[in-house]
């Protein structure tokens, strides 16, 4: 019964393990030491067929039958050995079909998964090559929409740039016409203020002798 307490959580201990490869690697360790149990089960019997056939030679047949008797009792003893290795080796199956189970489960999940990143995959690429496409055949022609205003404004600009070059040289050449008759203008002044004197005493000359003149006239006249 001691034995059975022991043996029969084993597979409901899986249920609480939350990643299979703790209980893969318990259920393994189960294995190997039931393998070694029955191994050395087998070769105890294999040991007692041994001696059996010893005795059955060497000695008679009631000293045979007291062995046999002997042997019986241990193969009865062995037995129980038996059913609790018969019991054991249920629990494991138990224990492995659980795995299995949960195994499956997760190769089911994780295929779901899979196939799932796969779809998100495929959408994400199909969107990928939608943008792509879209930028193929949108990108040239907004660019080149772009590039036509920018164009206009340049040739605007362009044309705003040569009326003020033109409007610029316009205001020079007054500037030189205006410069060059200041020139004229103050180099007659200073014709004036250099010869003003001189034209004054000409003239006050030339009004003498227009003076003379007339009285002279005015004399002849008279006589």
């Amino acid at each position: 019964p001691e034995k059975n307490e022991r043996i029969i959580p084993r597979h409901r201990s899986c249920a609480f393990v939350n990643t299979p490869l703790p209980c893969v690697n318990k259920v393994v360790h189960h294995i190997q030491e039931l393998e070694l149990k029955m191994e050395k089960f087998f070769q105890q019997v294999h040991l007692w067929k041994s001696v059996s056939s010893i005795y059955v030679k060497k000695y008679e047949k009631s000293i045979f039958m007291g062995i046999v008797q002997s042997i019986i009792l241990l193969y009865d003893l062995q037995y129980g050995k038996t059913l609790t290795l018969k019991q054991e080796t249920e629990a494991l199956l138990l224990e492995v079909t659980e795995l299995i189970k949960r195994l499956e489960a997760d190769r089911e999940e994780a295929e779901k998964a899979l196939e799932l990143e796969k779809q998100r995959g495929k959408k994400l690429a199909m969107k990928i090559d939608s943008m792509s496409l879209w930028r193929l055949q949108q990108l040239p022609a907004a660019v080149q929409k772009e590039y036509e205003m920018c164009i206009q404004d340049i040739l605007e600009l362009q044309w705003h740039l040569d009326c003020k070059s033109c409007q610029l040289r316009q205001v020079q050449n007054q500037i030189h016409n205006t410069e060059t008759v200041n020139r004229r203008i103050q180099d007659d002044i200073d014709f004036m203020k250099k010869y003003s004197p001189l034209l004054e005493k000409k003239l006050n000359l030339e009004e003498a002798a227009v003076k003379d003149v007339l009285l002279a006239y005015e004399k002849v006249n008279a006589n």
